[in-house]
């Protein structure tokens, strides 16, 4: 007979870790060096004898390039044996680190300046916090024998809280640099005690350095690196390419790009079908070649298609701005001469479809989060009827959906940070992020729980890090305001001003207890707003209306549904002339305007906004 144990790995920093990110790579790069390392530990213990609970992935196999392993893990192993397989895990992350750290170290190593080394060692060996915790289970003759409490499993992540909870405080010594500009934590690497001259002259001439060693990430102009973030940054040209991943030409997009690839695909389609218009798009690209073969950055090739959708913007060409200044003469000439024939083309296209006439500045980050998942793996949450699901076939279903979430994302134009199961990050075009939000929703396999989503539409060149707090607190607020199941939208406009607002996937009509599916509503609005049915002043309108009642008969006229309901009709009658969308108005009015009326208003607003595509008014 075998003493049985469950034995939990987990395995962080998560959020700090990912969320030190400029750039959409290097977002990745946080995502799936914890994904490769929690699957390192989880296929050593598996190869050690484990057997697998959560997720219940039985090969080894690696990830390709999707972050799609999640950073906590559940074995089933010989009590007898915990002790020693938990340690196991513990080292392989650990050492794995290590081996990416030191591929880093190997590249800069042919650097003459010596000073990027001083405190290498002391962040990276601070950075990896690794928990582990185990529970007994009863005696049998093989680990597969045994059922498992559901309450076991809850027991078990207690334990895990309260381990860390009693966190290992190593002494970590800082020194006189300056933070990192990425995540102001650890110290950038660099001279120690030098002046601001010197120590941007040690990276401006470190970043020239890198930028000829034909790797493809860089270190930007004003970029101060830690340890961390430059391994984070170089793992994959120092690490991952070299390991047998079957891929080529690894690229991923920037902001900009997800942001005018909607426009793109549809100017290719107009070019296509007119001289015109494509032959004002081959001059603009031709004009842009000098500059695109100077910059020689990843993505940036000479079709129109890969072109960065930063030089779709005429202010990116704008010499004025500084944007040119580091370049030579040549590739200056180059996109000076290629801005005017870049809003010739825009002209061309607004002659044949003026809602295309220019790209979106806006790009989405959307977070998803399955609900109570402890509690579903513990079997507290179930389908009336039905017993509590076993977590391994539970684990299936979310292997299943991970696969679901890449291919959704992929049908609108986004791309997949990470995707562990019940949780995920993508990004998205302002155009499909909604629909794809209720797509996403809609194959999420628990009937037991629903999916709580956060999106943030942010500027593209909004900082990385702001845009996606932005969506953690959307997320957050799905749950916490909105009791779980649902989606908020937050907007981060260029100009400074926030709007944010959010609703249940399916509410209750309060008059009749039917349901119905909230966004379908709010998208059939949208709809509406961008075939020009629906005039985009009604939000505004409605809210100034409102809140001249509100000054006029005071707050109780406010909380009043029936008043406020009977204004926004007369409104909208006001601003949409077609009475075939009476259906929608009684939709909106009925089915949304139920609760918060600033929510309801501020939805309202959020649509608009995307309808436009993202264009500020």
């Amino acid at each position: 007979m075998t003493q049985q144990a469950l034995l939990l790995v987990s395995i962080g920093p998560v959020q700090d870790f990912i969320a030190g990110a400029r750039t959409i790579r290097d977002l990745w790069a946080g995502s799936y060096v914890l994904s490769f390392l929690a699957q390192k530990a989880h296929s050593v213990s598996l190869e050690a004898g484990a057997k697998p609970v959560y997720p219940a992935q039985t090969s080894s196999s690696g990830l390709g390039l999707s972050a799609s392993f999640p950073n906590k893990f559940i074995v089933r192993v010989d009590f007898n044996r915990a002790e020693e397989l938990g340690n196991l895990a513990e080292n392989s992350v650990r050492q794995g680190w290590k081996d990416i750290a030191n591929s880093v170290k190997e590249m800069l190593g042919n650097y003459p300046d010596k000073n990027v080394w001083t405190g290498w060692d002391a962040q990276i060996e601070n950075l990896l916090e690794i928990y582990w915790v185990c529970i007994s289970l009863p005696s049998a003759q093989n680990l597969n024998e045994v059922a498992i409490d559901y309450k076991t499993f809850a027991e078990l992540n207690l334990m895990l809280d309260g381990r860390k909870k009693l966190r290992d405080f190593e002494s970590y010594q800082g020194d006189a640099r300056e933070k990192d500009t990425l995540d102001g934590f650890y110290e950038q690497m660099g001279p120690v005690n030098s002046s601001r001259a010197a120590t941007a002259e040690f990276w401006n001439k470190l970043g020239d350095w890198l930028a000829k060693q034909g790797t493809i990430a860089r270190v930007a102009e004003n970029e101060r690196l830690s340890a961390i973030n430059l391994n984070k940054r170089f793992a994959w040209d120092c690490y991952f390419r070299y390991l047998d991943l079957s891929v080529e030409n690894f690229s991923l997009p920037s902001t900009s790009d997800i942001a005018t690839i909607a426009w793109k695909q549809a100017v290719s389609k107009i070019a296509y079908a007119n001289s015109v218009v494509n032959e004002a798009k081959n001059r603009f690209i031709a004009a842009l070649q000098p500059f695109l073969k100077e910059i020689n950055e990843p993505g940036q090739y000479n079709t129109f298609e890969k072109i960065d959708g930063m030089y779709f913007y005429p202010e990116s060409l704008d010499e004025s701005s500084g944007n040119l200044a580091r370049w030579s003469p040549l590739a200056r000439d180059s996109a000076r001469h290629a801005r005017p024939l870049l809003k010739a083309f825009f002209a061309e296209i607004a002659k044949i479809d003026s809602s295309v006439a220019s790209p979106s500045r806006y790009y989405g980050i959307l977070k998803l989060d399955g609900d109570n998942m402890g509690k579903i793996l513990s079997g507290e949450e179930v389908v009336s009827g039905k017993p509590p699901r076993k977590p391994e076939v539970i684990s299936q279903l979310l292997l299943k959906y991970t696969q679901d979430i890449t291919k959704i994302a992929a049908d609108f134009n986004g791309i997949v940070v990470y995707s562990g199961g019940d949780d995920a990050l993508l990004l998205l075009p302002v155009a499909t992020i909604l629909t794809c939000a209720q797509k996403l929703k809609e194959a999420f396999p628990l009937d037991e729980t629903t999916i709580s989503m956060g999106a943030a539409i942010a500027h593209h060149k909004q900082p990385l890090q702001t845009a996606l707090q932005a969506a953690r607190l959307a997320e957050e607020t799905s749950k916490e305001r909105f009791g779980r199941g649902a989606l908020t939208l937050s907007v981060l406009k260029r100009s400074g001003e926030e709007l944010s607002a959010g609703c249940n996937w399916t509410v209750e009509v309060q008059e009749n207890g039917e349901l119905f599916e909230a966004f379908e509503t709010l998208n059939e609005f949208i709809q509406q707003l961008r075939l020009g049915a629906v005039s985009p002043r009604l939000p505004h309108n409605l809210y100034r209306e409102t809140v001249r009642l509100y000054e006029d008969k005071g707050e109780s006229v406010i909380g009043s549904t029936e008043i406020l309901k009977s204004e926004f009709i007369r409104l909208f009658k006001r601003h949409c002339e077609v009475s075939e969308l009476d259906k929608l108005r009684d939709k909106l009015a009925v089915r949304l305007l139920q609760g918060d009326f600033g929510n309801f208003c501020n939805l309202l607003l959020v649509a608009t906004f995307l309808a436009r595509g993202g264009a500020e008014e």
